[in-house]
């Protein structure tokens, strides 16, 4: 089982994995040939990137936590956010009606760290589905998914996790009263229009704090995530000292999710890049030591993955180097006619080769995979 581009996808290719709408309910059902009629009907629903049975990985990938549960949770938030902002605009407060969308999220958090915590020395696999609908929403939760892993790396204790976990997934509650003309804008924002933008924290941090009961953990969340340590951030240009940890570390898991997500005015970043731009943000952007943990936790090639090697080779991930997740054990593809085979090459100790990104369809070239 392997991860591919969507529109690398062959006629006739078996889909190894289930993928589900914005709903939680089957889009395409594993074990599938793909035609060109469903691929169109993915890429109509977003879906950029499939997974297919090919002959160069038996390996299986699994998610963190379930695509079920993990669209259940998209469509909880969204549920929550437009409850919350038609109260808004009614000027009902949240905790005089029926329905209480804090409390929704605080058991969406405690689910999601319910999920992850019994593994604690889980690592997180990133090249996963991604759909262009409700991107927030998948955003918000992606962001607490990396958050909690993130603050199990970094010793924290469960209840500090649901605090952080319900802290990621409201980062972006402010975005409910930007135009969507101009969060969904393609080209470059105005002056103006980045002023909007740049006024989300607050707005997202004023009304929360006035209608729900939030602790200091996740209201620092909401209000600094877009801090910067070297005090240029937005809205308050806060230095280090000043900046919680815990908007730190959401700051650090905000903009990998953000980099490695298709976006309306760019395609998103390979996981090695993104990663080689926050480490590169250190000391600027994001707190060392928060970093150094992230990348200790963060596989963004996970096991069976097909990959382009800088000396122009493909490789299918093996084995995660837990000391160096960019340079793993992987099994490079050897093709002697109908056959294929497979030699392992340790990147930790081969340094000369680099993995490049993702294999594509269209890269595979045979005399890239002769016998080495």
């Amino acid at each position: 089982m392997r991860l591919v581009p969507i529109n690398s996808i062959k006629d006739g290719t078996i889909l190894a994995k289930t993928i589900y709408n914005t709903t939680g309910i089957p889009l395409l059902r594993a074990g599938y040939p793909l035609n060109d009629k469903l691929i169109v009907k993915a890429i109509n629903n977003g879906i950029s990137s499939l997974y297919i049975q090919d002959s160069y990985s038996d390996e299986i990938i699994t998610d963190i936590i379930s695509p079920e549960f993990r669209q259940k949770a998209v469509q909880t938030l969204k549920n929550s956010f437009k409850d919350m902002h038609r109260k808004s605009l009614s000027k009902v407060n949240p905790t005089n009606n029926s329905s209480d969308p804090l409390a929704n999220i605080a058991i969406l958090a405690n689910e999601i760290v319910d999920n992850i915590f019994t593994n604690k020395d889980v690592v997180i696999n990133l090249v996963d589905i991604k759909t262009m609908d409700d991107y927030t929403y998948q955003h918000c939760v992606n962001t607490a998914v990396l958050a909690i892993v993130l603050g199990i790396e970094l010793g924290y204790k469960k209840k500090q996790l649901q605090s952080i976990a319900i802290g990621a997934l409201l980062h972006d509650f402010g975005k409910v009263f930007i135009p969507k003309t101009v969060l969904l804008k393609p080209g470059k924002l105005s002056d103006q229009e980045f002023d909007l933008i740049r006024n989300h924290p607050t707005l997202g941090h004023d009304y929360l704090h006035q209608h729900l009961s939030l602790d200091p953990i996740t209201l620092s969340i909401i209000s600094e995530h877009h801090e910067k340590v070297d005090g240029t951030g937005y809205p308050n240009r806060l230095n280090s000292r000043r900046i919680s940890i815990f908007a730190k570390i959401i700051a650090v898991c905000d903009v990998y999710d953000a980099l490695t997500s298709d976006r309306s005015y760019r395609k998103a970043m390979s996981p090695n890049e993104a990663l080689e731009l926050i480490m590169g943000s250190c000391g600027i952007d994001f707190d060392l030591d928060i970093v150094r943990a992230f990348i200790k936790r963060i596989v963004p090639y996970p096991v069976g993955t097909l990959v382009n090697l800088s000396n122009q080779r493909i490789a299918v991930i093996k084995e995660i180097n837990p000391h160096c997740v960019l340079r793993p054990i992987v099994k490079v593809i050897n093709h002697h006619c109908s056959e294929i085979t497979f030699t392992e090459v340790d990147l930790l100790t081969h340094t000369t080769v680099v993995i490049e990104g993702i294999y594509r369809e269209d890269d595979l070239k045979l005399e890239n995979i002769i016998q080495i």
